[in-house]
């Protein structure tokens, strides 16, 4: 079950964490969790962002790790903290709402060929979405070809930024679905647009690239 959620702990932790799970998953060519870069806080721990597509399987990384007392997880009403399952992210995604913005929140690298595009490339940062989607959820989504031929781009406000892994971009896009389109194919853009949430966009998610929220569009 799609899930998010707030760490609170030490640099050294965070280190140990994420090589633990590396190690676990380097096999897989999706990672079933994201990590967003660490920050710190005016209570002194650091606070990460990390998002489980698998039940447990970033949390039960950090069991053994450390005493009690040096990690802690967030909890409601911080929006970074929820879950939804799958069949909630589906059956519950709008059917009439044809137009969504994406802000991608960290630098964002998405691929064609095996190489990186410093660009939100709307068919290479969909397929994100739909990889992942179909990688881990028990509802998979077909006929996803026809998925980028009624979406567009009506706006955007997008930077270029250097990361260790290349140039990667930054900011806003908004988007639309056509005219016409059928309920079944506007509750697909919609639904994947909720779960770049939990998936987030690219490569690198798991070194904190591609954070990826949906706000309330609006067009300017």
């Amino acid at each position: 079950m799609p899930r998010s959620l707030v760490l609170y702990t030490t640099s050294e932790i965070i280190a140990r964490l994420k090589n633990k799970a590396c190690d676990l998953y380097k096999d897989g060519v999706i990672k079933p969790y994201t990590l967003s870069f660490a920050h710190t806080t005016p209570a002194g721990p650091l606070r990460m962002r990390l998002t489980e597509l698998v039940d447990d399987c970033l949390t039960g990384c950090s069991e053994g790790l450390t005493q009690a007392d040096t990690l802690a997880y967030g909890a409601p009403p911080d929006s970074d903290v929820r879950a939804d399952s799958f069949e909630e992210l589906f059956e519950g995604a709008e059917r009439f709402t044809r137009e969504a913005r994406l802000q991608f929140l960290s630098p964002t690298i998405v691929t064609l060929g095996g190489f990186g595009v410093p660009f939100p490339v709307l068919p290479l940062v969909f397929s994100t979405y739909i990889y992942a989607w179909n990688a881990f959820s028990p509802k998979k989504i077909p006929g996803t070809a026809s998925l980028f031929e009624f979406i567009h781009m009506t706006g955007f406000k997008i930077s270029c930024v250097r990361t260790p892994y290349g140039p990667a971009f930054q900011g806003w896009i908004d988007l639309e679905v056509k005219e016409g389109r059928s309920e079944e194919e506007i509750r697909t853009f919609n639904t994947l647009c909720d779960f770049a949430f939990y998936c987030g966009t690219g490569l690198h998610t798991q070194e904190g690239l591609g954070q990826t929220r949906r706000a309330a569009h609006a067009k300017q």
